[in-house]
């Protein structure tokens, strides 16, 4: 039994195979240790138990190297542990602070990329696990970190969407760390991982060299590395993003991403979660323009009306805001109190209450070059007597950047003087950066767009089309009339493919 457990170790040491070694070679060797250990019983990896100078198999790894191995002894130890204890649930047996859960701590902290891709559904349990954890902590902040490296392990672009990243957002949407989600969800998505047609997974999934991980080709086309990502999910995670960034006061940003929830191609039902982010989109609209935003152009009409019935009381908001009358917006307010606290929406509400005195002043700039403190107040604010709090009011904006305007005294009077609009003209330095940017971030979309085009050329239904049309122009050279050739250009098609589907 020693001896056995002792050729276990010396098999899993020499393993990977060391440099330099072809991909052909690396690719075989990994794949022969996935049949490999597939075949090894978990109750003979757990036996590895205090026999080797009183370690275990995973004591004498190390996940960075043998990721492999270390992954299915990893499964063995959590199935063994949950037979033990009976229970249902893996997390339950692998909670925080046991030894159990720091190995998949560090386990998840130092997978080496390259070998995942060779066990994807694996991999992806334990993440599951991880993440249940990180969810059900009173300290999700914790985790943060982790799943974050997690994402830019496996795509060092982020733009893949998977369930990793929806753990990420909600982790620090519970924890409050707003900040910590950013190096994510500034990332744009460019795709989403297929759930069917394997035989194009297979197709499209050639490259198994020594590269820098998995690529992100392999993650589009392998869903087993997400996890199953439906509708829900994929709205779910745009929402959350939005929430994070009107934590953030980044208007914009949250604008946009309430606007993905919202132009989601529907066939007419209407989800609930579009209705959260229609309501957060109206009130972070206002934040933003001082004015009720437009529905995007490639919004659902089949929404338009429907969505607008269920939010009657932040259509009432818009529409009082409107009006710039302080006191009939706050008494608007306080009415849909209830609406607002249920929708947990309430400090969104008092922003935009806030926001209407700002926009006040910055639509005087359009009537004035320069206008006294007693007008200012006169026509802003909700007491137009005091004029040392509306002084104190417009000094706050000029210091924040939000209006660009001094103030000057002329006596006993103070005047408010806008500053003309800025001279426009840019240096060539600035231009030619700039215009760098713009070349990085087309060059960026190209490279998608053309990974998008060849998983296309893989699918099963293109494939069949090809079949169609090859057979539709041999019929065609055959007919009568025909001049013995095809009647149309026949597509440029690979035969081997079309014979494996």
């Amino acid at each position: 039994m020693v001896k056995n457990n002792e050729d276990l170790v010396q098999k899993f040491l020499s393993f990977p195979p060391e440099n330099p070694v072809t991909d052909g070679e690396y690719d075989k060797a990994l794949r022969h240790m996935v049949n490999y250990m597939t075949q090894l019983s978990p109750s003979k990896l757990v036996a590895g138990t205090d026999t080797i100078d009183g370690d275990d198999f995973l004591e004498l790894l190390d996940p960075s190297v043998q990721t492999i191995p270390y992954l299915f002894i990893l499964q063995a130890h959590i199935l063994n542990t949950k037979s033990k204890a009976k229970s249902t649930s893996p997390t339950s047996t692998a909670s925080s602070g046991t030894h159990l859960w720091q190995r998949i701590a560090r386990f998840v902290q130092n997978f080496d990329p390259a070998q995942i891709r060779y066990v994807p559904t694996d991999f992806r349990s334990l993440l599951d696990i991880f993440f249940s954890q990180a969810e059900a902590s009173s300290t999700p902040s914790i985790y943060i970190g982790t799943l974050r490296e997690v994402i830019f392990r496996l795509d060092p672009s982020a733009s893949i969407l998977t369930s990793t990243h929806i753990a990420l957002v909600r982790a620090c949407l519970k924890g409050r760390c707003y900040d910590e989600a950013l190096p994510v969800i500034d990332r744009p998505i460019y795709h989403i991982p297929a759930t069917s047609d394997k035989g194009s997974i297979l197709r499209s999934n050639q490259v198994h060299a020594i590269e820098e991980g998995p690529s992100s080709l392999n993650l589009v086309a392998n869903a087993d590395f997400s996890g199953r990502l439906n509708n829900r999910l994929y709205l779910e995670y745009f929402l959350y993003c939005g929430l994070i960034y009107t934590g953030l006061k980044q208007w914009e940003k949250a604008l946009l991403s309430f606007e993905v929830v919202l132009t989601v191609p529907t066939t007419g039902s209407l989800s609930m979660l579009m209705v959260e982010a229609y309501k957060k989109w109206l009130l972070v609209g206002i934040l933003l323009h001082g004015r009720s935003p437009e529905f995007p152009k490639s919004t659902s009409h089949a929404i338009a009306k429907p969505i607008k019935a269920l939010t009657k009381p932040y259509e009432a908001i818009v529409e009082t805001f409107k009006l710039g009358d302080p006191g009939r917006l706050k008494a608007e307010i306080e009415v849909g109190a209830a609406v607002w606290e249920a929708d947990c929406n309430t400090g969104l509400v008092y922003e935009v209450f806030h926001a209407q005195r700002m926009f006040a002043v910055l639509k005087l700039e359009k009537v004035f070059t320069a206008v006294s403190i007693q007008e200012v107040a006169k026509r802003t604010s909700p007491d137009p007597n005091d004029l040392t709090e509306t002084q104190k009011y417009i000094s706050n904006l000029i210091a924040s950047g939000q209006l660009k305007a001094t103030l000057a005294t002329s006596g006993s009077t103070t005047i408010l003087r806008f500053l003309p609009p800025q001279n426009l003209t840019r240096s060539e330095s600035d231009l030619q950066l700039e215009l760098n940017l713009q070349k990085r971030e087309l060059t960026e979309i190209l490279k998608h767009i053309q990974m998008h085009d060849h998983r296309l050329e893989v699918v099963k239904e293109y494939v069949e089309h090809l079949r169609k049309l090859k057979r539709q122009n041999d019929v065609d050279a055959h007919s009568p009339g025909s001049k013995g050739g095809p009647s149309g250009e026949l597509l440029e098609y690979d035969e081997e493919m079309m014979n494996d589907l």
